[in-house]
């Protein structure tokens, strides 16, 4: 078990109410009493240390060794203040190295698999996960734009925006590993993997409906992007001219008989419009 697997280890015992159940009390009063201990045993060595430095700790020292043959009492109570702290302190300071070695065996325990399997990994992926949506939030250069009625310098805003060109009960499809997730999900559940997000409409795209533009590389919802250019004819993103009967007629290509201008992309070897500079099927960069 390395540093990194103890730590979250012992966060998850102590922190967390499901350390109840694999517990018994013997080990929970020994947690305690040691987390106190090794707290105040560093306190009596720190106070040590400094009376060490200030030359007062062997003062003291040879003051008990005179005072042993004249003043019995007084010695053990010199005695008592510096020698037994000091060994006080060192026996909770072992303690607690036997207590850590303890919690490793544990945690290296065949049966304490159960709670590093269904504890421990649940807990990293909620950290993961509040992590990344923590970083996308911040990195998103403002609020999503969500254009909800036509304006008057646009006529054809409306486009796209009723929604009835996206399915959304439908699972979105990573595509990275596939996997079905939830139609609201902003990353995925099994790979963390970031959903691109439609230029048009600023929602998450799924794999089998995901298109891009030849020129800027812009990830559009399919059905979305064609209704678009019938009317704008145009990237939103970069304001490029396009031919919507030429982008389905490639888009609708199985890469054999066209009678386009064209080339082929080597990343998912598809046939593209010649002077594209993405693939309009994986926007992998000519």
């Amino acid at each position: 078990m390395n540093i990194e697997t103890l730590i979250e280890h012992l966060i998850f015992l102590i922190l967390f109410g499901e350390a109840n159940r694999y517990l018994t009390l013997p080990i929970k009063f020994w947690m305690g009493f040691l987390i106190f201990g090794t707290i105040a045993g560093t306190f009596i060595l720190f106070g040590h240390i400094v009376k060490i430095k200030e030359g007062k700790f062997f003062l003291n020292l040879l003051a008990i060794i005179f005072l042993l043959p004249s003043n019995f009492s007084a010695f053990i109570l010199v005695a008592f203040n510096y020698i037994f702290n000091i060994i006080f302190a060192l026996i909770l300071f072992f303690l607690s190295i036997g207590f850590s070695i303890y919690t490793i065996n544990q945690g290296n325990n065949i049966k304490n698999k159960r709670l590093r399997s269904e504890g421990i990994i649940q807990l990293r992926s909620r950290i993961k996960r509040a992590v990344k949506n923590i970083l996308i939030d911040s990195i998103e250069s403002g609020p999503i734009s969500r254009v909800t009625q036509g304006t008057k310098s646009d006529p054809h805003s409306k486009v796209h925006l009723d929604d009835s060109f996206i399915d959304h009960s439908k699972p979105l499809v990573c595509p990275i590993c596939n996997y079905k997730n939830p139609s609201e999900s902003r990353l995925c559940i099994s790979c963390y993997s970031k959903f691109l997000k439609c230029s048009i409409c600023k929602k998450q795209i799924s794999k089998e409906d995901e298109v891009f533009c030849p020129f800027c590389s812009a990830p559009y919802h399919k059905r979305g992007f064609f209704e678009w250019l019938k009317v704008k004819a145009h990237c939103k993103n970069c304001k490029k001219d396009l031919d919507l009967w030429e982008f389905q007629k490639y888009h609708n290509e199985n890469g054999q008989e066209h009678d386009l201008p064209s080339k082929f992309c080597i990343n998912c070897r598809r046939y593209i419009p010649i002077d594209a500079n993405f693939c309009i099927y994986c926007g992998f960069k000519i």
